[in-house]
């Protein structure tokens, strides 16, 4: 009798838990989501520093079992609001002459 009291309790603490804006992850563990913004950031940072497909991959997997959360979904928000370092921007070589490039000028 007692034991079933705890267990009602537990599943009662539980369910409390979830509804304060938590996530429930696998068996007892929820998780807010500020904890769950801070936990992105820092998988967002070592994704982006991650040198092979392996690496970001081992970082999605390891972000979605820990988070609960889709992996597309996880993929969509890692590229939203990246600050990517562009890229050296091509100077291409003029293709015409002098004289054409005069008249191209005036028109």
């Amino acid at each position: 009798m007692i034991n079933q009291i705890k267990s009602n309790l537990r599943k009662e603490v539980k369910i409390s838990l979830i509804g304060k804006r938590g996530v429930k992850l696998s068996g007892e563990i929820v998780m807010s989501i500020s904890a769950r913004r801070e936990y992105f950031l820092v998988i967002r940072e070592k994704y982006y520093q991650a040198r092979d497909k392996k690496e970001k991959t081992r970082l999605l997997d390891e972000y979605c079992e820990n988070t609960g959360q889709a992996r597309i979904y996880v993929i969509r928000r890692m590229h939203q609001d990246a600050k990517l370092p562009l890229g050296r921007k091509k100077i291409r070589q003029s293709v015409y002459a002098g004289e054409v490039t005069a008249t191209l000028i005036r028109v």
